[in-house]
């Protein structure tokens, strides 16, 4: 929390991340994304899906507005004030899975 990653690189069997406060982490293994958990930040979802004023522009079934059958699951989908959780749109959606 209140670390922004600036740089990753690649040395020695090691990968460090560089932060904006000075700090460095090493990890042996390769780090999948460093946006923490402000989605809007993820070049995935930044492709796929419409971001306005930091939130996810979503149709009603949760679909993206910008390509169709592109569906958004977790804690950013959201309905006027409701905040729908992971496991509930989860279930509803891929019940047969």
């Amino acid at each position: 929390v209140g670390y922004q990653a600036r740089k990753i690189t690649y040395q020695d069997h090691s990968y460090k991340i560089h932060f904006d406060n000075g700090h460095i982490v090493h990890s042996h293994t390769e780090p999948i994304i460093a946006t923490g958990f402000d989605v809007t930040q993820n070049p995935l979802i930044e492709q796929l899906f419409q971001i306005r004023q930091s939130e996810i522009q979503l149709t009603e079934l949760d679909e993206s507005t910008k390509f169709p059958n592109v569906f958004l699951i977790g804690a950013t989908v959201r309905h006027q004030n409701a905040i729908l959780c992971y496991i509930y749109k989860f279930r509803a959606r891929f019940a047969v899975l």
